[in-house]
């Protein structure tokens, strides 16, 4: 900004930068939708896998579904900077959050069993409140309340999970990952839509 801008015209570049990030990111719907799917997918694996008693393939599923989605990123990213030179600190707080609740949650699902710091039991509850947090903060990021109120199914569904464990696990996944990813994504991707 230069340096002599008046006050109003500092605001205006800020709320011209964030509509622009906003709608550069809205884009960034099919992030949400194509991590969403293959989340639910791996959830309906393991609760298939669960059900016929093959638990041994978990961490294989997990594995693979945290390599997937760590690719899906990684390719929604570098599309966007290869359309837009410009990198936005907007942006770039975004993708840092999603990178480090990414990291928190293999973190939790892979290192808190084996070193006994959780029990297998909790690491979902846990995993949905860093994902919760991070849905939050990128609302606030793109300026959405829609967003922000998307960590309400990740918060909420980690204490229905604490409350109810067991099979149900799994569906009460599906419906959080279907609530507080998917669905936001299919939003960010319509307005989008409506406003190219």
């Amino acid at each position: 900004m230069k340096e002599n801008t008046t006050p109003r015209e500092q605001l205006a570049i800020i709320a011209e930068m964030v509509e622009k990030t906003r709608r550069d990111t809205a884009e960034s719907g099919r992030f949400f939708i194509f991590t969403g799917i293959v989340s639910l997918a791996g959830t309906i694996a393991v609760g298939l896998l669960e059900s016929a008693g093959i638990q041994r393939l978990f961490l294989p599923v997990f594995i693979l579904l945290a390599l997937i989605n760590a690719a899906i990123g990684y390719l929604v990213i570098a599309g966007d900077q290869r359309r837009h030179a410009v990198k936005s600190y907007a942006k770039t707080v975004l993708w840092q959050v999603w990178l480090i609740c990414g990291l928190t949650a293999l973190l939790m699902m892979f290192a808190f069993p084996p070193l006994n710091i959780c029990a297998v039991g909790a690491v979902p509850v846990l995993i949905s409140f860093v994902l919760g947090i991070a849905v939050y903060i990128s609302g606030i990021v793109l300026a959405l309340p829609f967003l922000q109120w998307s960590c309400l199914a990740w918060f909420g569904g980690a204490i229905i999970i604490a409350a109810w464990p067991g099979e149900s696990v799994v569906y009460i996944m599906a419906a959080m990952i279907i609530l507080g990813w998917i669905t936001p994504g299919l939003h960010l991707n319509r307005r989008f839509k409506e406003r190219s």
